[in-house]
């Protein structure tokens, strides 16, 4: 949806972003306790640091939570871990600019050839 030029979702992105500290996506919350704004976040970020090739290899593989985003970025190559991706995800999110459209552009903060 957001690489399709779609991102309709800004209200519930704002009451993520708004109110964050709650067990969401990859923690497992409860029923009902899943934030659609934060998975709208970790997806397009997942999206744009791995495109179309990561995003496949994480609906396929059959492990849940942060094992199985671990496990595809191992098969993929990437060095980084789930909790190290997660944790540049909220770094680049507090220095996006909301006015932008949060257009996660230029999320690149790793340092290149190591791990976050």
């Amino acid at each position: 949806m957001t690489d399709n030029g779609f991102f309709t979702d800004t209200a519930w992105l704002d009451d993520f972003l708004a109110n964050p500290d709650h067990d969401w996506g990859p923690g497992n919350p409860p029923l009902g306790g899943f934030n659609y704004g934060a998975a709208l976040l970790w997806g397009s970020f997942l999206y744009e640091r791995g495109g179309v090739e990561l995003m496949t290899a994480i609906t396929a593989e059959p492990t849940d939570g942060w094992a199985r985003v671990d496990a595809v970025l191992a098969a993929v190559g990437d060095p980084s871990n789930a909790w190290g991706l997660y944790l540049e995800m909220i770094v680049a999110t507090h220095l996006d600019d909301p006015e932008l459209g949060y257009g996660f552009t230029s999320f690149d903060a790793r340092v290149r050839g190591g791990r976050p």
